[in-house]
């Protein structure tokens, strides 16, 4: 784990270590940097696709129901994760609204067809999985990947877990667009699941807090 304190700042906790600083956002400050960032590392999926009307909604409820982690490098955001203690507290009318808003809008779009119906099939294949809390989301800026910048932002989340009795979470990835899993396997990750999504691997990993 990162060595450092939490540091009550307004409504900013701060992780800092060796000129670094991780932050948890409770406001949407950094909210549009996230955004961009979410376009750039998941443009080839349906979060990435759907437009930023979406992503401001899911981001700004991510905020006010789970956590956002963002990392800060010499004043600039150069990565951040995001994740929740119950995922079904993501899906709102909100959340519901401009995902349709966002499709709709792109709806000319092959890869966006395409990727609809992975996700169709991803509910369903994973429809039986019970673990709630999940690592949502994380990203890094293309100029400071192996930084160990993704290593540092999974130690921030689950320091947060467990302080917060969490035990177990998921996550999810694919293997095609996303480098994702090499980052969970190299941390130790249980392998739970592939399925095909039409062309696609996709994987669920979790992660048992207990035995790190």
């Amino acid at each position: 784990m990162i060595l450092g304190i939490y540091v009550l700042r307004s409504r900013t906790f701060m992780q800092k270590s060796k000129g670094h600083s991780i932050v948890r956002i409770t406001d949407i400050k950094f909210l549009d940097e996230i955004v961009t960032l979410h376009l750039n590392a998941f443009r080839s999926v349906l979060s990435g696709q759907t437009g930023k009307h979406f992503l401001k909604c899911y981001y700004k409820n991510i905020l006010k129901k789970g956590f956002v982690f963002v990392k800060i490098t010499d004043g600039r955001l150069s990565g951040f994760i995001a994740g929740i203690e119950d995922d079904d507290l993501l899906y709102n009318i909100k959340y519901y609204f401009w995902a349709g808003f966002g499709i709709f809008t792109h709806i000319w779009s092959p890869a966006l067809i395409r990727s609809l119906f992975r996700h169709i099939k991803r509910q369903r294949a994973f429809r039986d999985i019970t673990i709630k809390p999940e690592l949502l989301s994380i990203a890094v800026r293309d100029d400071m990947r192996g930084k160990g910048i993704g290593t540092s932002l999974v130690d921030a989340l689950e320091k947060y877990f467990t302080e917060k009795h969490v035990q177990v979470y998921k996550v999810y990835t694919d293997m095609q667009y996303s480098k994702g899993s090499q980052l969970y396997e190299k941390l130790g990750f249980e392998f739970l699941r592939e399925v095909d999504l039409f062309g696609l691997p996709f994987r669920l990993y979790v992660r048992n807090l207990n035995y790190k």
